[in-house]
């Protein structure tokens, strides 16, 4: 149980910040993209 608790946690933590690292390339490419327009 404890185990299985471990891992969903460990999931959660690096889904979490693969969502912050996405939202922050996509928000960098955009500005990156307008400001060459």
């Amino acid at each position: 149980m404890e185990s299985s608790l471990m891992h969903v946690s460990s999931y959660l933590r690096l889904g979490s910040w693969m969502y912050l690292y996405l939202k922050v390339d996509i928000h960098s490419r955009t500005r990156t993209r307008y400001r060459s327009l």
